[in-house]
């Protein structure tokens, strides 16, 4: 339960339009194009920050994890 709470304070750090894309993407069942209409940036935008946002993810979750159990 922790760890969720760190990943929800760490997505709510982001700014509105990729808090939108991840959250969009992680909890429903659009496409892409659904979701570049909903927030209004091109599909491949989209694409590409939601990559960046789950590489910036694990490398917070990478970071949690050794600090929690060294």
């Amino acid at each position: 339960e922790e760890i969720e709470e760190k990943i929800q304070e760490f997505i709510d750090t982001l700014p509105k339009y990729q808090r939108e894309i991840f959250m969009l993407r992680e909890s429903s069942i659009l496409r892409w194009k659904e979701i570049s209409e909903k927030v209004g940036i091109h599909k491949s935008t989209c694409k590409s920050i939601y990559s960046r946002l789950n590489a910036r993810i694990r490398c917070f979750l990478k970071k949690y994890r050794d600090e929690y159990y060294s």
